[in-house]
């Protein structure tokens, strides 16, 4: 009887240098296509995010500037008719219900005087009358909700440093 080796015959196929001699083409397309592959799915995806913020601010606009679903927004935020007209009045004089975030130099809210300037001891005045921390919280998000601005950052920014240090709920 013969003894039978455990030995492997080599493949008859050439193993992976073979198959990199034959397929070298479509390795090379893949390592070449896929990176473009994935940046343009990313793109895709971003395109997508800024059409969806674009649509969300065009309704914003549609939303506020129709008094009816204003008062509506602001009457969710509080039913208190007064701090409405604080958070009204305080973008008004700091001139952020004129122009927006982001004011290019063709935008129309460039161009208005309005929001060039603040009126700082108008501001200060309605600001006082804020006492109370949960009163201040409530100006805030309808400030937010008139203006899509932080009022707190545009206070420290926007108003002049004799008034905001009169302003203790606001630092």
């Amino acid at each position: 009887m013969q003894v039978q080796r455990n030995v492997r015959n080599a493949s008859s196929n050439g193993g992976a240098l073979q198959l990199l001699k034959d397929y070298w083409l479509v390795i090379l397309g893949l390592f070449l296509v896929v990176p473009f592959l994935i940046r343009y799915l990313k793109d895709a995806s971003t395109a997508n995010t800024v059409n969806n913020q674009q649509e969300q601010e065009k309704l914003y606009k549609s939303q506020n500037d129709n008094p009816v679903t204003q008062l509506t927004g602001l009457m969710e935020i509080t039913t208190k008719t007064w701090i409405h007209d604080v958070a009204r009045n305080v973008a008004f004089n700091l001139g952020t219900s004129i122009r927006t975030k982001e004011v290019g130099l063709f935008d129309s809210a460039f161009w208005n005087p309005k929001g060039w300037t603040e009126n700082d001891e108008k501001t200060y005045n309605q600001l006082k009358t804020i006492t109370i921390v949960s009163s201040r919280d409530a100006v805030v998000k309808c400030y937010y909700f008139l203006t899509r601005r932080n009022l707190i950052d545009d206070v420290k920014t926007l108003l002049d440093d004799e008034y905001k240090a009169k302003l203790p709920l606001f630092k």
